[in-house]
């Protein structure tokens, strides 16, 4: 038996395990959108890419305008499961350049239903499946992303958030002696939101919906795996060895998906996802 399937067996253990752990009821998502737009919105998908790997590594979260190597249709929305933990993630994400202005950030408190699960045991769930195919799209994202999706306590909401779920945000500022993102005073409710008794799903994302087969005539996939494979690939939430600049890009307030600095231009000038060395 090889190291890779021990590792592979050891995390089904450890995730077995915690099987019975009861999924939060809670989850949180930082945005530079304004109260008003979520409040009226909520958070909308990019688009029906339902494929893990694409939306952890950042295939499916780049603007249209990056050209070749991101497209933004992701089915999923990111948000993390912890306050602390997303408190940790715009502190290290958004605070970690001084190149560009430090504008508010709001934190929102979301309400979570069955279509949230967890990312890192969807993700190692699929890492032991019969399909080839599938399990090798899971590996890509395990070895792409298994750190940030871990620290961040991800969750990932397939098809968005309604509106309905977002009980309300708090602004963020910067603190100057602290260095970091700190909670304000400033509270928004969200008078569309509706209280009910509800929790993330405690069972991971089913492997053939989280993962779908590669195309394997495709140059892009072909290039972005060969790249993805020596640098590490932006992600849709963080990586620990990715600068995400705070800063409105071409008069648009930034996504909280759109993670990396689009700073790399080909001949013809397309804008494409920043590759930073990992770790």
């Amino acid at each position: 038996m090889n190291k890779l399937k021990i590792i592979f067996l050891l995390l089904t253990l450890f995730y077995s395990i915690f099987a019975n752990a009861e999924p939060p009821s809670t989850v949180y998502r930082a945005d530079f959108r304004s109260p008003d737009t979520i409040f009226d919105k909520g958070f909308e998908p990019y688009g029906s890419n339902s494929d893990l790997a694409d939306h952890q590594i950042g295939l499916s979260c780049g603007s249209g305008s990056y050209g070749a190597l991101g497209t933004a249709n992701s089915a999923y929305v990111s948000v993390s499961s912890t306050l602390e933990a997303n408190e940790a993630f715009i502190s290290r994400a958004y605070s970690s350049t001084s190149r560009a202005p430090r504008i508010d950030i709001w934190m929102y408190t979301i309400r979570a239903t069955e279509n949230f699960h967890d990312s890192y045991s969807t993700v190692t769930n699929a890492l032991d499946s019969p399909n080839p195919s599938i399990a090798q799209r899971a590996q890509m994202a395990y070895f792409g992303a298994r750190l940030a999706m871990q620290a961040e306590a991800e969750y990932v909401a397939l098809g968005g958030i309604d509106r309905s779920l977002v009980r309300e945000a708090r602004r963020y500022s910067w603190n100057n002696i602290t260095s970091r993102y700190e909670p304000t005073t400033d509270v928004r409710t969200n008078d569309r939101y509706v209280a009910r008794d509800t929790r993330a799903n405690a069972n991971p994302l089913a492997p053939n919906l989280a993962f779908r087969d590669p195309t394997t005539n495709s140059l892009l996939r072909r290039i972005t795996t060969i790249g993805h494979s020596i640098f590490g690939v932006c992600i849709c939430m963080s990586k620990s060895s990715t600068q995400r600049y705070n800063q409105y890009y071409k008069g648009q307030s930034v996504d909280y998906n759109e993670y990396c600095d689009p700073t790399v231009h080909d001949e013809r000038g397309i804008e494409a996802i920043n590759l930073m060395l990992l770790n």
